[in-house]
């Protein structure tokens, strides 16, 4: 009996030593292997990369626009930036001002005879991300061939004194999406219908007619329309006669 008590109590040592041998060696296997796993998640993490571009219409190439003096231009901060803030800069004292969209992804600038040359700058934030772009821009040469437009009208005597007509500028041969805005006074009627019905002058935007006329028949009506474009191309100021008879 007493040598079984003896070989039970070697069996039960020599097992409780294997134990207390392995068990150290299996946690830090276990240790090991999360380090590993963890730092390969934290490898696998890629900063978000940024990127922006400011276009226009009025691009020559790559980070260049050109315009003439007196003309107006749009530009447009592109980014893959979700929901940028965007902030433009343009420099004081260099004959440039803005005409719409300051704190907006599209801004249009008025460039006026004293205008040569100047470098703008847009950025945009959102949270953490930001990016920011610069355009040069330099006198002379546009993105497109300007547009030749010419204003036309007719007029219909329906009933004596007065009548009707309509006024419209023919972009034939041109890019009409090229014209930002129209400002158009008329002397001797008003319009009676479209966006500026009730009115003698007024804006309208995009190379869409204004609308029909009215007025008196034999009295003189003279049509003045100011053309603005948004690739760079100057101004331009047509003016016609109505023949009310």
């Amino acid at each position: 009996m007493k040598k079984l008590i003896f070989y039970f109590g070697i069996v039960f040592v020599i097992c409780l030593s294997f134990s207390c041998e392995r068990d150290p060696e299996n946690f830090n296997v276990n240790k090991d292997q999360e380090v590993v796993q963890n730092t390969t998640e934290t490898e696998g993490k890629t900063a978000f990369q940024t990127n922006c571009d400011i276009v226009s219409p009025a691009s020559i190439n790559t980070n260049t626009s050109g315009v003439y003096k007196n003309s107006n231009a749009k530009f447009t901060y592109q980014s893959n930036i979700p929901n940028p803030s965007v902030y433009w800069s343009i420099p004081s004292n260099s004959g440039i001002s803005i005409v719409s969209g300051q704190n907006t992804a599209t801004i249009t600038l008025a460039f006026s005879n004293t205008f040569n040359g100047a470098t703008i700058s847009a950025n945009g934030v959102d949270g953490i991300l930001n990016c920011s772009d610069i355009e040069n821009i330099i006198v002379g040469g546009c993105g497109s061939s300007c547009c030749i437009p010419e204003l036309d009208s007719y007029w219909i005597c329906g009933g004596w004194p007065y009548g009707h007509g309509a006024v419209y500028i023919d972009f034939t041969g041109c890019d009409s999406s090229v014209v930002d805005r129209i400002h158009w006074q008329l002397s001797g009627a008003k319009f009676i219908s479209g966006p500026l019905t009730g009115y003698s002058s007024g804006t309208t935007y995009g190379p869409a007619s204004p609308g029909n006329i009215d007025g008196q028949c034999g009295v003189p009506i003279h049509v003045t329309a100011t053309v603005y474009y948004n690739n760079g191309c100057p101004t331009q100021t047509l003016e016609e006669d109505v023949d009310t008879f």
